[in-house]
């Protein structure tokens, strides 16, 4: 009997160490990898198309400050097909590279646990705060989860350092 017991014990144990593995596994490789997925395939579908020397004067400008790793996406475009995004935020030294989203007033947190299709996401997505008015408002507060596995702003407190 006591081997039995012990062997259940074991057994028991290893099936709950396979889970915990499992679950972690899910949350910090699975869930984050599928969200990159997800802002490469908006990179991918939606490519700024800048031009090589000949754009007008206010293009140059806003371009001169861009790093060129910077991958830029035609937000026109993009809020075209997906009329909650109101821009995109890039962050290169932490990896923050996501589109920034906004809800109405009605549900100011639409965007907390869905992408920007609208289709749930554990992570949610960045959003500006439902009353914020781009162009108008002093300060624009965005929102995002801060992701135990460095998605969303789960690495924002390194771009706080000094270094």
């Amino acid at each position: 009997k006591k081997k039995n017991k012990l062997w259940m014990l074991q057994a028991v144990l290893c099936a709950v160490c396979i889970l915990s593995a499992a679950l972690i596994y899910h949350d910090y490789v699975a869930i984050p990898r599928q969200n990159r997925e997800l802002v490469e395939e908006l990179k991918t579908c939606f490519p700024e198309d800048i031009p090589s020397g000949g754009g007008s004067p206010g293009e140059k400008e806003e371009q001169a400050g861009r790093e060129p790793e910077v991958s830029a996406v035609d937000l026109r475009s993009l809020q075209r097909q997906y009329p909650g995004v109101r821009g995109w935020l890039t962050i290169p030294e932490v990896g923050i590279d996501y589109p920034v989203m906004q809800s109405s007033r009605e549900d100011p947190e639409y965007y907390l646990r869905r992408d920007y299709r609208g289709n749930y996401d554990i992570n949610g997505s960045l959003f500006l705060q439902a009353d914020c008015i781009l162009g108008e408002s002093k300060n624009l507060t965005i929102y995002g989860h801060n992701m135990n596995s460095g998605a969303m702003f789960g690495n924002l407190d390194r771009y706080a350092s000094y270094d």
